[in-house]
C-alpha cells in the first residue's frame, strides 16, 4: 500500500534550527551575566553602606573617649545603659532578657579650649553659638 513519506529536514532548515537554538542560548546566558552583575552590585552596595555606618560610629566612640580625657564636662543629659542591657521604651531604665537596671548618665556637652562640643542626633557636634 501507501507509505507515509517521512518529511526530512532541508539543509536550510536545519541551519535555521541552529541559529535559532544558538542565539536563544546566547541570550539567556547574556541575560544570566547581566542579572549577577546587578546583584553582586547590590551585594557590594549595601555593604559599603553598612562599612561606612560602623566606620563613622567607632570614629565617634574614639572622638567621645578622647573628649573625657581632654576637655571639661559641662552637662550629663545622654543617657546610656550598661552594655549587656538596652533602653527601655519609656527611657527610664535600661533591661536584658530578665533584668534591669537605672540609666546611666553620660556627658552630653563639653568645653574644649572654649569651643563648645555637644551631643546631638547621635554624633557629637561643634556648637554653632
Amino acid at each position: 500500500m501507501f507509505k507515509m513519506a517521512k518529511k526530512t529536514k532541508t539543509n536550510k532548515e536545519e541551519k535555521k534550527e541552529v541559529l535559532h537554538s544558538e542565539k536563544f542560548l546566547s541570550v539567556w546566558v547574556f541575560g544570566t551575566i547581566i542579572l549577577v552583575l546587578i546583584i553582586l552590585s547590590i551585594v557590594l552596595a549595601v555593604f559599603l553602606i553598612k562599612y561606612d555606618l560602623a566606620k563613622k560610629e567607632k570614629e565617634q566612640e574614639k572622638y567621645g573617649e578622647w573628649l573625657v580625657e581632654n576637655c571639661n564636662c559641662l552637662e550629663k543629659e545622654r543617657i546610656l545603659c550598661p552594655e549587656g542591657f538596652e533602653l527601655s521604651e519609656t527611657g527610664g531604665r535600661c533591661i536584658d532578657e530578665n533584668r534591669f537596671t537605672n540609666v546611666l548618665r553620660a556627658c552630653s556637652k563639653y568645653n574644649c579650649l572654649n569651643e563648645i562640643i555637644e551631643w546631638g542626633n547621635g554624633k557629637w557636634q561643634k556648637n554653632q553659638n
